[in-house]
């Protein structure tokens, strides 16, 4: 019966991805008298439920949903940072090369988010920097120059990575805000980006 009651739940979580309702899962249960249900579980899991596993613990049904919601958070904090770590290794790799996919630095990522290259626009989350920007055709510069497009004088603003966000948006790029620590290499620019083609 447990062997049947395992599949069900396996085939479901299946249905859930298939139908997009959801795209991250968190396995949970108890231990149980056999072992581990969760690593029981595992072992019916569709391989593209496996993917897209970040992570499991041991709870039991009697738990406080509070406890059950600190250790699913403590879960999806590792995943988040391993996530992180794993992106940023890429990122700082392929900025290294020479015929990288990447870029690091205020000047590289606005020149490539202006030629809409940006496949992921990564901003250290904590950082402010102040910029300069077009009032006419939202031209983006880190220094004070005139508008190429236009000719305008550029406006000082407080706030360029936001304007570099919503830029990326607008282009269909994925943003992800870093939480790096100060000794990441990635902290000393603020700003990068993995690009979707080279020019």
């Amino acid at each position: 019966h447990r062997h049947h009651f395992l599949k069900m739940i396996a085939l479901k979580l299946f249905d859930k991805l298939q139908d997009k309702e959801m795209d991250r899962y968190v396995l949970a249960g108890p231990r149980g008298g056999e072992g581990k249900s969760v690593s029981r579980l595992k072992e019916h899991l569709h391989s593209y439920v496996e993917e897209r596993t970040i992570g499991s613990f041991e709870g039991e049904p009697e738990m406080p949903d509070s406890d059950l919601l600190e250790e699913l958070r403590e879960v999806i904090k590792d995943y988040e940072k391993t996530d992180e770590k794993k992106f940023l290794k890429h990122l700082l790799g392929e900025a290294r090369r020479s015929d990288g996919m990447g870029v690091l630095g205020m000047e590289e990522t606005l020149k490539v988010l202006r030629n809409a290259q940006v496949k992921t626009l990564a901003v250290k989350g904590d950082s402010e920097r102040s910029g300069w920007i077009c009032p006419e055709d939202y031209y983006l510069s880190a220094t004070q120059t005139s508008c190429p497009e236009c000719g305008s004088e550029l406006r000082e603003t407080g706030d360029i990575l936001g304007h570099m966000i919503w830029e990326a948006v607008d282009q269909s790029s994925e943003v992800r805000m870093i939480k790096t620590d100060p000794e990441d290499e990635f902290s000393e620019h603020d700003v990068g980006a993995l690009l979707r083609f080279r020019r």
